[in-house]
């Protein structure tokens, strides 16, 4: 009896897997680096492996599973299973992924953009489960944005991909442009601008966590600083969306959501203040499956396609 899903968190930073039941319930998990420079052949070498980790460790096999759904950050046609484009992934463009890993696991396979898979989670059974337009933004390695609307549709947007900074000397993002706001306000945007100031050269920090952290210990100007531009650049992010979208709820997911109600009071005001419609309803929430939500909703692929 197939009683489960696989679904597959492929992120710019971390590989996650998890077993999934038909409730949206994750049974185990398992997790791993990326190591996203490396090629193609041995990112989905190491899906192929959690995958058959997991199940042999719960003493299960294939005929307990519906399918395999991969979440995968950039452009990706899901109908081929294929991956047009992922600025954060290379090696993976213009691989057909389900032929693939149907080469190892004998199940259907597929795949669509992370924060879509996100976003699906969330309407399924996290933060925008009861609304009908709901927009949710993944903040981690990169920016993602997923779009659901009348419960059924969605559109996955590259929504980190937009210019907030049109200065010639903007900085320069992942996908070969200046100014994108992934360039201002992902995670490893937050790094970057921490690494660079001299006073801080030898933290040798590798994750925004890590910033947050030193912050809540250490009363320093300049990490204040740091911080407060981040978030002002998030916020304009945000702003645009709201603005373009007008989605009923919009959410922030991705590792920077850990920062809970310290992060919504931080935003809040500059979106307030910014947003083209004062009178706007739209509720701004945390996400509520976390860093689950990339694995539950790749879960659910297989009802759409």
């Amino acid at each position: 009896m197939r009683d489960f899903s696989i679904g597959v968190d492929l992120g710019g930073t971390n590989l996650k897997v998890g077993l999934v039941d038909n409730s949206g319930i994750i049974i185990d998990k398992i997790e791993t680096k990326t190591i996203a420079e490396r090629e193609y052949e041995l990112i989905l070498e190491d899906i192929k492996n959690l995958i058959l980790n997991l199940i042999d460790r719960n003493n299960l096999n294939i005929s307990n599973f519906f399918c395999v759904g991969i979440a995968i950050p950039g452009k990706i046609d899901s109908q081929k299973r294929k991956v047009i484009y992922s600025c954060n992934l290379p090696s993976l463009n213009n691989i057909y992924i389900e032929e693939k890993i149907k080469k190892v696991i004998d199940l259907k396979v597929f795949i669509e953009n992370d924060a879509v898979c996100a976003a699906l989670g969330e309407n399924f059974y996290g933060s925008s489960k009861n609304y009908d337009k709901s927009f949710l933004v993944t903040i981690g390695t990169g920016i993602g944005g997923g779009f659901i609307y009348n419960k059924k549709n969605f559109l996955g947007t590259e929504i980190g991909h937009h210019v907030i900074n049109f200065d010639k000397n903007a900085e320069k993002c992942s996908c070969g442009r200046k100014g994108c706001w992934e360039a201002y306000s992902s995670a490893n945007a937050l790094v970057k601008f921490f690494n660079r100031e001299k006073e801080f050269l030898n933290l040798k920090i590798k994750e925004a966590k890590d910033i947050f952290e030193l912050a809540d210990k250490k009363d320093n100007y300049k990490l204040r600083y740091i911080i407060k531009e981040y978030y002002k650049n998030l916020a304009t992010g945000l702003v645009n969306i709201i603005n373009i979208f007008s989605p009923e709820i919009l959410l922030i997911g991705g590792g920077i959501s850990r920062r809970g109600e310290n992060l919504l009071s931080m935003i809040k005001k500059t979106i307030i203040e910014n947003v083209y419609d004062k009178e706007t309803n739209t509720k701004i929430k945390l996400a509520k499956l976390k860093n689950d939500a990339g694995i539950i909703g790749a879960s659910l692929l297989h009802k759409y396609f």
